[in-house]
């Protein structure tokens, strides 16, 4: 098969070479062709002969897809080498003899270059950014091979060659366009094979942790076929075996460590995982995982809308997921990470642990909930970024006053106006992120003025929701659509302006009514100072509004309040006043929960 072939699709869409990947796993595949690639590299640093190995020179030859030899064609003319590079100058033909006029022609004009940086450039050029790069791009946007894992093989079959600098930042790559146009011209390239060894390194509260210094159970098997769930106490530890897994390209499902013994083993089992670490020990699950080539993560929806759900992503998405975070978001480029979130959910470990480690950070993660310690910490840190849930922010803000903070990301629900306003007044710098378990981080804001502004979507997706009026949120990604659940508009900037959950739009009559329509109105008097609007049932009208609310303010008042405010089908038919509103962990509220529990105390 010629290798321009292997990147080539079948009408389904998917990889011609996807029973390949099956049949023999895709890392055990990718570095075997790398094998068979290599002679072309040998011939190069080795022998000073360089050949022009783009996909339709090469030919593999293969047993049932498995790569077996490599045949090469077209010497006539793209062949080159370097007198004094050859390893066996005796073995030299007489090129003079066929070409009478090679030995007084300029370097370049026939076979014979100047240099070794001639040889490296054709190859690089050809076997690189044509053959290996094109591949790379397949597998990782197949969710298949993280592009970062694959250039990793690629720099072992290719190691660095003294005086060729083949590890050089960038290389020259033709610019082809630029010749069919009649002009002969390159232009510098990213070097992938140049070795950018990413730091592992972090921090749990002072402590300086180095994954490979820990002592940190052994998880033997075939990565492609290994999933290991974790139910650590340990931070350090748990932090590191995903890192670890995420390397080998094995796949793991972080769980919470406050979960059950009994329960955190059924979600590994539902998780088709086949090993659980927990702290006192490894346990086989007696169960076969399933096929992951790359390997994934897996993790469970927040289930406030619903029953949690079991979502796998693979560690070749969340790639893409944080580079192109790092590039929508330059703002923090310079600021500490200070991760007081769970790592085990994707806000605390992808956002803020890995996005970190890959602008080169030491991210600093935090073993405390406990607002004043937090607070101490940050005293120690430059240009603290602190990725929080909203009601731990809400307390951080009002702890340490006006400008108090350095910077802070909110992610996770829309923060009520109080809750925005006191965090905008704390902190020198606010973002907020938005995002869905299906598809990570889609969105950031900058500076925003609003609660719902959720901002920008990422450089590698795209977002639809409406224009004029809330319509549902949807995320393009990888060729894949996906509903968030979501109501939002996107307004002239480009921003996301978030409405609300679908599930949770109260149908009066046909007529839809925003909870958080509602809901601002009602903050908006003083001395409320936490609501959440719900559905009811109504006889006439399928359903009617009610508000939970918090604050020393009467019903009678804040109904006076907002009757002014609302129109008719806004009204609530029935106000709550609480102590406090349940909101969990991450400041979400289970609605529908909620109005059972208030309509059956009040009858």
């Amino acid at each position: 098969m010629p290798l321009s072939a292997l990147t080539l699709g079948d009408p389904d869409g998917q990889p011609l070479i996807s029973p390949w990947l099956r049949r023999h796993g895709t890392r055990a595949w990718t570095a075997r062709l790398l094998q068979v690639l290599h002679p072309v590299w040998h011939l190069m640093t080795r022998h000073g002969i360089a050949i022009e190995a783009h996909g339709q020179n090469l030919l593999l030859r293969h047993d049932g897809g498995w790569p077996m030899s490599l045949v090469a064609r077209d010497f006539s003319e793209s062949l080159e080498y370097v007198p004094h590079c050859l390893a066996r100058p005796d073995l030299a033909p007489d090129l003079a003899a066929i070409l009478p006029d090679i030995e007084t022609a300029p370097f370049g004009t026939y076979h014979r270059m100047a240099g070794a940086m001639d040889l490296r450039d054709l190859v690089m050029d050809c076997l690189v950014t044509h053959v290996l790069a094109d591949l790379a791009d397949l597998l990782h946007r197949h969710h298949l091979l993280p592009e970062r894992d694959f250039w990793t093989l690629a720099r072992a079959a290719f190691p660095p060659a003294p005086g060729f600098a083949t590890d050089a930042p960038e290389y020259p790559a033709e610019s082809l366009a630029a010749r069919l146009l009649g002009a002969t011209a390159t232009h510098p390239v990213p070097n992938p094979l140049k070795a950018r060894p990413m730091p592992q390194i972090f921090r749990l509260n002072d402590r300086l942790v180095d994954p490979a210094d820990l002592a940190l159970p052994d998880l033997p098997g075939d990565p492609e076929r290994t999933r290991v769930a974790l139910h650590l106490s340990d931070k350090a530890a748990c932090l590191a075996l995903i890192l670890r897994l995420r390397d080998r390209g094995a796949s793991c499902h972080p769980i919470h460590p406050e979960t059950p013994p009994d329960q955190a083993r059924d979600l590994a089992r539902r998780a088709g995982c086949n090993l659980l670490v927990h702290d006192g020990g490894v346990t086989p699950l007696r169960q076969d995982a399933p096929l992951a080539p790359g390997g994934v993560l897996v993790q469970t929806s927040s289930g406030t809308t619903g029953a949690p759900r079991i979502i796998a992503r693979s560690w070749a998405s969340i790639q893409t997921e944080v580079d192109a975070y790092r590039r929508a978001f330059p703002h923090a480029a310079e600021m500490t990470p200070v991760i007081a979130a769970p790592i085990t959910h994707s806000y605390g470990l992808i956002a803020g642990v890995l996005v970190g480690l890959a602008r080169g950070h030491v991210p600093v993660v935090l073993d405390s909930a406990n607002p004043r310690a937090i607070l101490r910490q940050l005293e120690g840190i430059a240009k603290p970024l602190v990725y929080a849930a909203p009601p731990l922010l809400h307390v951080l803000a009002r702890l340490s006053g006006g400008q108090g903070l350095h910077a802070v990301m909110s992610s996770g629900t829309v923060l009520p106006q109080p809750w925005f306003d006191a965090i905008r007044h704390s902190a020198r710098h606010m973002f907020q992120q938005y995002g869905c378990s299906e598809a990570g981080c889609l969105a950031i804001a900058v500076d925003p003025q609003i609660p719902e502004d959720m901002g920008a979507p990422l450089p590698h997706l795209r977002l639809a929701a409406g224009r004029d009026a809330p319509a549902p949120v949807r995320v393009e990604d990888a060729g894949a659509t996906i509903d968030t659940g979501d109501l939002g508009t996107i307004d002239a900037r480009g921003h996301l302006i978030f409405a609300g959950r679908a599930a949770e739009v109260i149908d009066v009559a046909g007529i839809n009514v925003y909870p958080a329509q509602i809901e601002a109105a009602a903050l908006a008097l003083p001395g409320v100072t936490d609501a959440v609007a719900f559905a009811i049932p109504d006889a006439s009208a399928n359903q009617r509004p009610a508000l939970a609310y918090a604050g020393p303010v009467s019903e009678a008042d804040l109904d006076t309040h907002l009757a002014a405010r609302l129109s008719p089908r806004q009204r609530p038919v029935r106000l709550f006043q609480m102590q406090c509103l349940p909101r969990g962990a991450n400041g979400k509220i289970a609605r529908r929960t909620l109005a059972d529990i208030l309509l059956e105390a009040a009858q």
